[in-house]
Parts: C-alpha cells; structure tokens; sequence
C-alpha cells in the first residue's frame, strides 16, 4: 500500500478554504458572544439601586468613579439652566445639577416607579433643593411644561424598552440647541458595574440616538467604569452652530485618558440614578 498522499486538486484547496472560512466565522461569533454578551439584545430590564442601598456612605464611595460635580461640568450646565434626569432613581445627581444650574435653574427629576417617588421627595425636602422638582409619567409623554437645556441618562438607558421611540420624545422636550448626555457602563465585562447581559455598547446607542435624530458631538473620556456621550439635533448640526456659547465643551475635554483608573472587577452592584 502506498503512503503516498495525492497532490491536491484546485477544488480540494477551494473546499478546505470554505470549510476554513466558515470555522473562523464562527468562532468570531462565539467569542464575540462571550465578551460582548450585552451589547443590543436587552431591553426594558429594571437595573436601580435599592434605595436602602442609597446611603450617604454608599454614595460617597460612589463618588470617586461617578466624578458627578466633573459630569454636571462637563455637560455644560450654566446658572439659569434646566436639566430632565431621566430615571432619576435614588436622586444620586439632583444635589449635583441644582448647584449647577444655581437658584434661576431648574431641575426635573423624572421617575415612573411610586416607591422612589416617594423617596425622592423626601431627600429634596431633606436637603432644601427648592429648584429641583419630581415628575412622574412615562418617558414617550414626559409631563414637562417648557423645554429643557439638557436631558441626562444615567446608568439608565439600557431599561428603555422602545430607545428610539423614547428618545424622539427626549428630543421634542430639548431647546433647539439642547444636548443629550448618556452615561452608562462600559460593555467591557472586566470593568466593574452590572452584569455583562444588562449592558449594552456605545455603538449601540450611538446607531440607535441616530434614529431619533440626533448627532453624536463628544464623548468625554473622563469616567472609569462608563462612557460618555453628548449628542445634539440633525438639525443644529447641519447649521454648523452646533457647539457655538458658553457652554460648549472643548474638544480637549474628550481625550482625557483613563487606563490607569479602570477597575477590574465585574460584576458589582449597578448604581442607578
């Protein structure tokens, strides 16, 4: 008997190409599955901190990686300005924002869950924050009376159950030059946060704030655990005045590293609101 492999044919290399390709397809998809397991297939899945858990030890650790006075800076809030916290939870920022935008500004902090409601109401009260004001309704119909500068989410959007369809209505309650700021866990299942299925990518979101007619205008590298995007109208940015007045961020403030501050644990307790 011959041990004697015959020379392959052009059609055998073409097969084992295929077969090749196809393998390689595949395990693109497995570890893309494994690293990635929630970037755009959760929706509508509540991810808030208890609001026992919302102490003011709790939250003051918190307030290393959050940076929130760095966040209320970076999203150009000015005295005299108005600011929805869409899913406000715990109340975490309102302290933050209604120093921001001072006495002549005005805070909504809008939350649809009547436990936190009534939580929220009681730090306001607690802490004298007579510019921040509760709404309760839901997202698609926010109960404002007049438009706001800013609309904030935080650690909030991946529960958004239709994004686009809420964000359109984010968008009809944002002054022509309003922005909208997302701030939420990083996809990277390394970095600490939630757990890996209740995150979604930045690129994600991205495609998904297009659809509701909005433009990406920065992203700030500030935050360890999150990323960072501002996003303005289509149509204030086809006019070319999309980052004009005093409360534009510097392009400079987008290229902040922040490799040496990652935490590399995952998997703890998501802080909502």
């Amino acid at each position: 008997m011959s041990c004697v492999r015959p020379a392959p044919t052009r059609r055998s290399i073409a097969a084992r190409r295929t077969s090749l390709l196809a393998l390689t397809t595949l395990m693109t998809t497995l570890v893309a599955a494994m690293v990635l397991p929630g970037c755009g297939g959760r929706r509508g899945r509540k991810r808030t901190t208890p609001v026992a858990a919302a102490t003011a030890s709790a939250e003051t650790r918190r307030d290393v990686w959050q940076k929130p006075s760095l966040v209320a800076a970076k999203m150009g809030l000015l005295p005299g300005m108005s600011v929805a916290d869409i899913g406000s939870g715990s109340g975490y920022m309102l302290p933050h924002l209604s120093r921001a935008v001072g006495a002549k500004g005005r805070v909504y902090a809008v939350e649809i869950d009547k436990t936190l409601v009534v939580a929220l109401k009681r730090r306001i009260a607690k802490a004298k924050l007579r510019n921040v004001v509760v709404v309760t309704g839901a997202v698609e119909d926010l109960p404002l009376t007049t438009l706001v500068d800013r609309v904030l989410l935080l650690n909030t959007y991946p529960e958004l159950e239709r994004p686009v369809a809420m964000l359109k209505a984010m968008r009809q309650r944002l002054k022509p030059t309003g922005r909208l700021v997302i701030i939420d866990y990083k996809a990277d299942p390394l970095v600490a946060g939630p757990p890996p299925e209740e995150r979604l990518s930045l690129e994600t979101i991205i495609a998904e704030a297009r659809g509701a007619g909005f433009v990406e205008s920065l992203q700030f590298n500030v935050l360890p655990r999150q990323y960072f995007a501002l996003f303005i109208n289509h149509e204030e940015a086809a006019s070319g005045d999309a980052l004009d007045g005093p409360d534009a961020p510097t392009p400079t403030d987008a290229s902040a590293p922040t490799a040496t501050t990652t935490p590399t644990v995952a998997n703890s307790p998501a802080a909502a609101g």
